[in-house]
């Protein structure tokens, strides 16, 4: 009991002291609650500085160019910005379902087969019926944001400091320069609440693959399903890994273990290629378009000239001087930055030198051995966010015309960056200080450290942040939550209801709408109802915020291109270095069944609901598993013949000798690698055999059209 009471007084003290510190140490339902949003799909979001002018021609012009859309504007107090509204008509829906080449199922009376969505042959789909029901939320939310991309300044016009071109992008250009803060889609409650229960928490239950795809896109469906595939895949060489440590470690052992994981790694990724074409099949995502021509970036600088293409005048830019830059400037700073990189890594490993002996001296302080491996992470992270700031700058400098260039090179830089900063410790142990015991301990304490800490920054921080910012926005509208909530709710309301009697007699509070953006927030607040649902009116009334309000708070996902790259290197230092740390693959297998529902917590918690993009696979970060395959085979190699292995198995064997058996093994084991590339059909026969039918029955068609 005492316990109990000390624990209630120091939750009034936190009350007290800070303001919003009751709304984070109590359950969220208690002090805020999210009304869903109705008639609305797209949420864009103005800028607070962002004038009236600015949101009025905006409007006017989605009005006037998309009647497909319907919009409507609301102001936000708690953020000062305004928000537009947009929903798209059912009519609309389907011509732009037909631009994009939307693919549905048809109904079992016309196939049941996977066609495009056209107007003519709507009838013929699954669920025409009903058409309120027809779209899911994301096919709706992407045919918005299309026809959101595809609005264009009819002639050269804009507003104060903003000046668009005929023929311009206006939705890209305006939030280049800030007037939109962000446009992002809302969330569905009701399949999102089912994703929380039976995604996050299922450790040993499979991946609802189809139902993740289908709320979120197939570009991140791809991912989790590569995801979980590449996890499955890691049982067996962490079963073998263990039985290698445990049973065999002499250098035969090794030698075979580093045989079966090339063998494993190559057989993986040729599985997952049939896999992922499976998948794009019953996706319907197979033949997905590519464009032809795309548009020039918004960022995209230069003198204007006549394009051939649009006919339009387009920003142009000299290919010469882009390549100056690059060769000038760019390779100089990377060189810089790994030298840099290089030095730090010698001073950690050097520290590392000079606590080994002390740690060592005293029986207690040895069991902290661990702690300087793992402080080679923290220069590791460091510089993964330095280089990637390093990398955006000097592909911004580089002034690349399409976004698919733009973002092509900066792939490859951060590719490189990363890879150079995840191994170079490890590359230094193992071929100039050749200590493969050093090289084992290293590369544990990485692979743990770093799914710490990565788990942490990825899911936990930003859980934490989100509750803050929602704290925050809470108190902005309601005040802190009293111990007592009750008897708050009714002074709150007392003292509200003596303001309104003061502010009864001079009409002068209540502002126009074109002066809304002036209003302070702590005077909005009492006004959100009418816009955002907040209403503290009277005691006991609940604490209400709009679906749209409380996801405008909420973090913005950038992408699975950080989430590629992690896994990428992870399955770097599992096969690169499997020769002298057979437990890699032990470590990463339960690190990745962490990692899935890590994942999955973030994306239904954490950040806001992303646009849904089509994928045919897991694209470019085929190619590079590849490429780190084919490395490791070489690496594995070099270890063997460096760690000493063939000299016990041959001692007379001379230095020359050595290097020709590692030669030839590097060269079986490539040979081995592109046979089994070969051996494996890339594409299922029942796949070629439904795309041949498919194919056959359309030429059919057009034969008797």
């Amino acid at each position: 009991m005492d316990i109990r009471r000390r624990l209630t007084e120091a939750t009034k003290l936190i009350q007290k002291k800070i303001p919003y510190g009751s709304h984070v140490i109590t359950p969220k339902k208690e002090w805020l609650q999210t009304v869903p949003e109705k008639d609305c799909d797209v949420v864009m979001v103005m800028s607070p500085t962002a004038g009236a002018q600015a949101v009025g021609w905006l409007q006017a012009s989605i009005e006037r160019c998309l009647p497909e859309l319907s919009i409507s504007s609301r102001y936000q107090p708690s953020t000062k910005s305004v928000c537009l509204h947009i929903k798209g008509e059912f009519d609309g829906l389907l011509q732009g379902a037909e631009q994009m080449r939307l693919v549905k199922r048809t109904a079992n009376v016309f196939g049941g087969d996977l066609q495009e969505v056209t107007r003519k042959r709507f009838l013929r789909f699954e669920g025409s019926e009903d058409k309120a029901t027809f779209f899911t939320t994301q096919e709706r939310q992407n045919i918005v944001f299309y026809f959101l991309n595809s609005l264009r300044s009819p002639s050269d016009s804009g507003f104060t400091g903003v000046f668009l071109r005929q023929g311009q992008a206006i939705v890209p250009k305006l939030l280049s320069r800030g007037v939109i803060k962000n446009v992002f889609p809302l969330h569905e409650y009701k399949k999102l609440k089912a994703l929380k229960t039976k995604w996050v928490p299922g450790f040993l239950r499979r991946q609802p693959i189809d139902d993740i795809k289908d709320y979120f896109g197939s570009n991140i469906g791809f991912y989790f399903a590569w995801l979980g595939h590449y996890t499955t895949a890691l049982t067996v060489p962490a079963i073998l890994g263990i039985l290698f440590w445990s049973l065999s470690q002499d250098s035969k052992g090794l030698v075979v273990f580093a045989f079966l994981n090339v063998v494993w790694a190559t057989t993986w990724l040729e599985t997952w290629k049939r896999r992922s074409a499976e998948i794009a099949y019953s996706w319907g995502t197979m033949d997905a378009h590519l464009k032809v021509f795309s548009e020039p970036r918004p960022q995209f600088k230069g003198p204007l000239k006549l394009c051939p293409v649009t006919g339009r005048h387009e920003p142009s830019y000299p290919s010469w001087k882009r390549n100056i830059f690059r060769y000038c400037v760019s390779l100089p700073v990377i060189l810089v930055a790994f030298y840099i990189n290089f030095r730090v890594m010698l001073i950690i490993l050097q520290f590392q030198d000079m606590s080994k002996d002390h740690l060592k001296s005293t029986a207690f302080l040895s069991l902290l051995s661990f702690l300087p491996k793992a402080l080679m992470a923290v220069p590791i992270a460091f510089f993964d966010r330095w280089f990637t700031r390093l990398a955006i700058w000097l592909n911004k400098k580089e002034n690349h015309r399409s976004e698919e260039d733009h973002q092509n090179h900066l792939i490859v830089k951060l590719l490189v960056f990363r890879f150079i900063n995840s191994f170079l410790s490890l590359f230094y142990i193992a071929f100039y200080l050749q200590d493969l015991t050093r090289l084992r301990e290293q590369l544990a304490a990485l692979l743990v450290t770093k799914q710490l800490t990565g788990n942490f920054k990825e899911s936990v921080l930003p859980y934490l942040q989100k509750r803050l910012q929602l704290a925050k926005l809470s108190f902005k509208l309601f005040g802190t939550l009293a111990p007592s909530g009750a008897e708050q709710d009714e002074k709150t309301a007392k003292k509200k209801e003596k303001d309104s009697d003061i502010d009864s007699d001079d009409d002068s509070h209540c502002p126009l709408p074109e002066e809304a953006a002036t209003i302070p927030a702590s005077s909005a607040a009492e006004r959100e109802d009418s816009q955002g649902h907040a209403d503290t009116s009277g005691p006991g009334k609940e604490r209400q915020v709009s679906q749209a309000v409380v996801e405008s708070n909420m973090k913005k996902y950038e992408g699975t291109f950080k989430d590629y790259l992690e896994i990428f290197v992870q399955f770097g230092y599992v096969t690169l270095f499997s020769s002298a740390f057979p437990l890699a693959a032990a470590c990463a297998l339960v690190a990745n069944v962490i990692e899935i529902r890590s994942d999955a917590f973030k994306f239904c918690y954490v950040f806001q609901r992303p646009f849904g993009q089509r994928a045919q696979g897991i694209g470019a970060w085929q190619d590079a598993m590849e490429l780190m395959g084919v490395i490791s085979i070489i690496v594995n190699c070099a270890l063997i013949g460096l760690s000493g292995q063939i000299q016990q198995v041959y001692p007379d064997i001379t230095t020359s000798q050595t290097i020709l058996i590692i030669v030839v093994l590097e060269h079986l084991l490539i040979a081995l690698k592109f046979g089994i590339r070969y051996a494996i059909p890339d594409v299922p026969e029942w796949v070629e055999a439904k795309i041949a039918r498919e194919e056959f029955l359309k030429r059919e068609t057009l034969k008797s059209h």
